[in-house]
């Protein structure tokens, strides 16, 4: 037997240490009296665990104190995840209403040409965004909006699309949704001239 072998210990009882390989006898060392009941031990040493037991239920450590230490460490446990999820709840809540509040806020939904591509964007600072962009980069119209109604745009001329999700290949259906806008904004293109 090894030194890593479970031992029981007793107040007053001696070392009760468990064998290998009991195969329907008592697991307790040195003892071949069979097996009784569903524990590896025989009556005898079955009644020493017993008493072992009782006595530490007597003095407030036994069975029943460890049921109770067990359960208030999981109803603990239980608060303290409960009190996680509620600051995390509550941080999701706040990042849910933050996103909201970028999503519906309002600025300019701009739409622009550079070579051979369109850009629809949103900006909450038009200047600033142009400023952004080469010289002569056309500015084919704009129009108040929200970062929601961008995506909106991006998703109704999706088929046009380009190599990335701003950008689209010149079309009728684009070219035509962008004359309705500067009609009814009352716009030209512009030309950027430089920062």
């Amino acid at each position: 037997m090894t030194d890593d072998t479970p031992t029981w210990e007793a107040f007053s009882q001696p070392m009760i240490e468990a064998r290998e390989g009991m195969n329907g006898f008592c697991g307790i060392k040195d003892c071949m009296e069979p097996q009784d009941g569903p524990l590896p031990l025989c009556e005898i040493h079955g009644w020493d665990v017993w008493h072992i037991y009782q006595e530490r239920t007597v003095n407030g450590d036994g069975p029943l104190a460890a049921i109770r230490r067990r359960r208030n460490w999981e109803a603990e446990q239980a608060k303290m995840l409960q009190q996680k999820l509620a600051e995390s709840d509550s941080s999701w809540e706040r990042h849910l209403a933050e996103r909201q509040a970028r999503n519906t806020a309002p600025g300019t939904i701009y739409y622009l040409r550079m070579g051979d591509r369109i850009k629809i964007g949103f900006t909450r600072d038009l200047q600033q965004r142009l400023a952004a962009y080469p010289p002569h980069t056309e500015v084919l119209a704009t129009h108040p909006g929200t970062f929601q109604l961008e995506a909106e745009m991006h998703q109704k001329f999706k088929a046009h699309r380009a190599e990335r999700r701003e950008w689209f290949h010149p079309h009728a259906e684009i070219d035509a949704h962008i004359e309705t806008v500067r009609q009814q904004f009352g716009q030209l293109s512009l030309v950027v001239t430089g920062k």
